[in-house]
């Protein structure tokens, strides 16, 4: 099954409280990815969610990654609170067709930096794979640009004493290989940057309707054997 786009979603706060952001469209089996960046010592995964990396951005905030399987329709994601005054921006990638079992083809990778954010490479191993390219930078930069041959963009900036954006986009990699996704344009400072392969739901084939007629046809060769 190919992996499909949902939605993107997005919010923030310049007081540090938590940010809820409203989802739509969701269904049981999507596969939400989440990315938050706040205050040093503030922030989380999301309640239910799988925190998939986090680091610190080398000044005074910090980026999250998480991803949840979802069971049901979810109508939000609640963002835990950063701290008072300081921005807090959040970012939010749903997507159909992913396989629940095994949500990412391979690790994902991270890396710091000052500069342009720049997510690390990756290596797909599954056809069909779907990249994510998603930073979160200690500066507040509107608009922003993702790499080169992505699409279905997300970014939010946050302005308070501590500035945040975050920033995400996907890729389609096909065949499976090594992704270098490259800079996000127009964004120049401290920055995490994260690279996840997301890995497609494998077709499903009607065995039991297919079944019978093998066998009837082993049969036969074996009664022809003889």
């Amino acid at each position: 099954m190919a992996i499909t786009l949902v939605g993107t979603f997005e919010g923030q706060k310049t007081d540090g409280t938590a940010v809820t952001v409203n989802l739509s469209g969701t269904a049981s089996g999507d596969v939400v990815y989440t990315f938050q960046h706040t205050s040093v010592g503030s922030g989380s995964e999301p309640s239910g969610y799988t925190l998939l990396a986090s680091n610190n951005d080398g000044v005074d905030s910090t980026f999250y990654v998480s991803r949840k399987v979802l069971s049901g329709a979810d109508a939000s994601v609640v963002f835990p609170a950063g701290v008072n005054l300081d921005g807090n921006a959040c970012a939010v990638i749903v997507l159909r067709g992913v396989d629940n079992t095994t949500p990412e083809d391979t690790a994902t990778t991270l890396t710091t930096g000052t500069g342009a954010a720049d997510s690390p490479s990756i290596t797909t191993v599954t056809n069909g794979a779907w990249v994510i390219s998603a930073f979160g930078g200690n500066f507040a930069v509107d608009p922003i640009t993702c790499p080169t041959g992505y699409g279905n963009q997300v970014d939010i900036t946050s302005s308070a004493s501590t500035q945040v954006t975050v920033g995400a986009a996907t890729k389609l990699k096909s065949p499976a290989g090594a992704e270098n996704p490259g800079p996000w344009v127009d964004y120049f400072g401290a920055f995490v940057a994260v690279s996840i392969a997301v890995r497609p739901d494998a077709p499903t084939v009607n065995i039991p309707a297919v079944l019978p007629n093998y066998l009837n046809i082993a049969v036969q060769t074996r009664m022809v054997g003889y």
